[in-house]
């Protein structure tokens, strides 16, 4: 893992690359919640969500490796969960969406939201990711065609086609075919399906919802 180093300070390069990433699929969804008059509620639950998650990955070190942090109480500033704490991070935020979800009715703007916002953010990582890496130049080429060609796809579309369940098969089938003939880490592979995941799982609740 590469590391930048700022002062004292030292950043895995990896945590700058997904932050980058996340702050690109944040503008990309609200660019979109408002060119497609969806619920801006749904744009402050997946940011809400995404703060659970990195509060719950990084405190559940006292929860994984409590002998350390015993020891050490600041060592709590420099260590997290690890992957067991990301995974644990991932349930309690996916349980807070389908709470609010639930409670604000927002399954169809949810659905889309979350599509826009993997799509942009993920593909994003991989583009920045691969570079660092040194991966060749088709190969970023097609993590950035393969990313433009979804959002594209959920950009022109509209009415109910809109969603996303097409463009979340494709995006599940992207993910899984990049990851699992190499030795992704767990938590990579665990983004490149959620988000697709999720938004197919919403957008089939709104239409059960919608028949009612």
């Amino acid at each position: 893992m590469q590391f930048l180093q700022f002062g004292n300070l030292t950043i895995p390069l990896q945590w700058v690359l997904a932050l980058a990433a996340l702050l690109s699929g944040w503008v990309m969804m609200k660019w979109y919640a408002k060119q497609h008059h969806i619920n801006p509620e749904s744009v402050e639950v997946i940011m809400n969500a995404l703060f659970v998650w990195g509060i719950v990955w990084k405190l559940s070190v006292i929860l994984f490796d409590f002998q350390t942090i015993r020891a050490h109480v600041l060592s709590i500033v420099y260590f997290s969960g690890g992957i067991k704490g990301f995974i644990l991070g991932a349930l309690v935020s996916i349980g807070y969406v389908i709470r609010e979800s639930n409670k604000q009715q927002l399954w169809r703007s949810l659905s889309e939201a979350l599509m826009v916002f993997g799509t942009a953010a993920y593909g994003l990582f991989l583009l920045l990711n691969g570079f660092v890496r040194g991966e060749g130049i088709l190969t970023l080429i097609s993590f950035a065609a393969v990313t433009l060609l979804i959002l594209v796809w959920l950009w022109e579309a509209n009415g109910k086609s809109r969603l996303p369940q097409k463009a979340g098969a494709a995006f599940l089938i992207f993910g899984l075919l990049f990851h699992l003939p190499g030795e992704a880490p767990l938590a990579d592979i665990w983004l490149a399906i959620l988000f697709p995941l999720l938004s197919i799982l919403f957008h089939n609740v709104s239409l059960k919802k919608e028949k009612i």
